[in-house]
């Protein structure tokens, strides 16, 4: 829904801000300013919180007077620029802003026109001297021109100020093909202890001048990146690349992104034995999975199309993984009741995705896995071949804060609970869990729920929910109702957000009764709701008073 919003005026501004600086424990606030605010618009406030300039044009009016917020205590310290064209850089205005209170700047240039950046814009880095996060993406090649153009004098005041910079993120994509270049001023960032490269491409094969260009940097720098990501036109990583990382001895990754294939899965393997500082792991591709007894610091695993599991005892050696992720992925069991099938428990582990189909949650599997995870917190099962019976065992998950069940079989009947009368006698012997009917609600923790395209539930599973934490809920493309709305309001009392887009039973009795019933809402996404009409957004606008985020698009 498109409205046309009218510029703030500068008391409403004041008074914005003056709210926003009582809040002492506030976090993180971005502001995304889509045209530019003049500089008494701009108030010295908001300590930790990120400013973003997206397409517009960056100047400063130095006549008006800078001191209307000089009895604010709070900075902004992020600056982000997205294609933003700089017409003016002001020294006095950037200096009294930004001298002890901007630490991180990000220049963004993905998707820039010929008429940007405009001026230089590492001049504004001469006023800050805090800086400690500089992310450069897709701009590289611009500071190339833009450290030329610098007197001596300013060179010499931005190299000093690189020296304070602990964190450099460079990500690039095809539009760097051509002008990929890491010149010697980078050799400036002499105190740096992270630098993550990124290299994203997407409509074209990485050309070998690119790589030559990546793996001198790699050489150069490599004891310094830890994060390391080479996207080839979502092809497997080739060979000679591999062999090649192999040679970079001191460079010792937490963080690692690639695609592998058959002929590559060995010196995969070989380079991974050598990262035991790894913490972050997305690999597309088979490789030898006892490596991950060498890396004992892995805290996050993706894994997709690699080699057939035997459950989870392989990720037992791994004592802080706390997030595992599986997709394509065939498990496989000998014998389901032999003891060496016994996992130990995952203690630390608060995420598990298993998001493809081809993961069949026959009821050993799924036993095995409640067994192994029961401390997580976030269960994905996107898509998973999970029946309404496997559903019981994922009720014992009594941790559970977030449970994706979006595109999976299930029904009313594995939500509401099925009676333990009528499972077999065998079935009853792997757990305890059909001694007593089963349902979602057991999970008294649950914040959010999101059952998206699952097509056999109907409005009689929201009317079952009672789930006094629960505060999102996705339904997208189900069936909900008048009652079922009214339910959630008494039985779920801390609804928050709710996601049915896609869903042609909403009408307008079904909307009026939502607005009334649940007062708290404060995020509705409606998109693609084909009978949705003015009387529906009049009846959310009159009723729902929290409400700050509404999405009625098609």
């Amino acid at each position: 829904m498109k409205m046309d919003v009218p510029m703030l005026t500068i008391d409403s501004l004041v008074h914005l801000f003056q709210y926003l600086d009582d809040f002492e424990d506030l976090k993180s606030v971005s502001l995304v300013c889509k045209q530019w605010l003049q500089a008494t618009q701009i108030p010295k406030i908001l300590k930790n919180f990120k400013l973003c300039f997206s397409f517009i044009n960056v100047g400063t009016a130095i006549q008006e007077p800078l001191s209307l917020f000089k009895e604010s205590n709070r900075v902004f310290s992020n600056i982000y620029f997205e294609n933003v064209k700089f017409t003016s850089i002001d020294q006095d205005f950037w200096t009294n802003w930004g001298a002890e209170t901007i630490t991180e700047v990000t220049f963004d240039y993905k998707f820039a026109t010929p008429d940007l950046p405009g001026l230089n814009f590492l001049k504004l880095l001469l006023y800050t001297p805090q800086l400690k996060t500089l992310n450069l993406v897709c701009s590289l090649h611009l500071c190339n021109i833009f450290i030329k153009e610098l007197t001596a004098k300013e060179r010499k005041t931005l190299f000093k100020h690189f020296k304070n910079v602990k964190e450099l993120q460079l990500y690039f994509s095809e539009v760097c093909i051509d002008t990929l270049n890491f010149e010697p001023w980078l050799d400036e960032f002499e105190n740096i202890k992270n630098i993550d490269f990124d290299f994203y491409c997407k409509k074209c094969p990485i050309p070998s001048k690119t790589y030559e260009q990546i793996f001198y940097f790699l050489q150069r720098y490599g004891s310094k990146v830890k994060g390391l990501h080479i996207c080839d036109n979502a092809r497997p990583v080739h060979k000679s690349v591999i062999e090649r990382l192999l040679k970079i001895k001191d460079m010792k990754l937490k963080a690692f992104d690639h695609i592998i294939n058959q002929s590559t899965s060995k010196l995969f393997s070989d380079f991974l034995a050598t990262q035991s500082d790894l913490e972050y792991l997305t690999v597309n591709g088979s490789f030898k999975l006892e490596v991950f007894k060498k890396m004992p610091k892995l805290k996050e695993i993706a894994l997709a199309n690699g080699p057939p599991l035997d459950g989870f005892e392989i990720f037992n050696c791994i004592p802080k993984l706390q997030s595992l992720g599986i997709a394509g992925l065939e498990f496989y069991d000998e014998d389901d009741f032999n003891n060496t099938y016994k996992l130990g428990q995952n203690l630390n582990l608060k995420e598990l995705h298993l998001i493809d189909a081809t993961v069949s949650f026959e009821i050993p599997f799924v036993q095995r896995l409640c067994e192994c995870f029961r401390n997580i917190r976030l269960l994905n099962l996107d898509g998973a071949m999970i029946d309404d019976e496997g559903l019981q065992y994922i009720f014992q998950l009594k941790k559970l804060l977030e449970l994706k069940l979006s595109n999976t079989q299930i029904s009313d009947k594995g939500l509401i609970g099925i009676s333990s009368k009528k499972h077999s006698a065998k079935k009853r012997k792997l757990s305890e869990v059909h001694e007593t009917e089963y349902s979602i609600n057991c999970l008294t923790d649950l914040e959010v729920l999101n059952i998206d395209f699952c097509k056999r539930i109907t409005p009689k599973s929201y009317e079952s929910l009672s789930l006094k934490r629960l505060k999102h809920v996705s339904g997208q493309a189900t069936m909900i109702s008048v009652a079922a709305f009214k339910s959630l309001s008494k039985h779920c009392p801390g609804i928050e957000s709710l996601n049915f887009s896609k869903c042609n039973s909403i009408r307008e009795k079904e909307i009026e009764s939502m607005a009334k019933s649940i007062s708290g809402l404060e995020i509705l996404e409606l998109q693609n709701c084909s009978n949705l009409n003015e009387a529906c957004l009049k009846s959310l606008m009159v009723h729902c008073k929290k409400l700050q985020t509404l999405d009625v698009s098609k």
